[in-house]
């Protein structure tokens, strides 16, 4: 009897993971729908050009900016490097 029970409450959660799983799949569909019917608007009615060229200007600038935080960092070693040689 105490086999069953614990096979059963098994089951349970496979199935109670199964499910989650499903819904989590489902959910994913969802917005990913929601994404291509967003994209097929803004491209029909023109707003794409738009949105490109703004995302490209932030990507350039973060471009920019991780240039200026990659630099920093090498400068600060070439100085931790010159007092090392003094």
């Amino acid at each position: 009897m105490l086999k069953h029970l614990t096979m059963l409450r098994s089951l349970g959660r496979q199935c109670e993971r199964l499910a989650n799983n499903y819904i989590n799949v489902e959910s994913t569909v969802r917005r990913v729908r929601q994404q291509l019917w967003f994209n097929h608007r803004c491209k029909d009615h023109g707003f794409a050009i738009q949105i490109v060229k703004s995302t490209c200007s932030r990507l350039f600038q973060a471009r920019i900016n991780d240039c200026h935080r990659r630099l920093d960092n090498c400068n600060n070693k070439l100085q931790q490097q010159l007092g090392k040689l003094n």
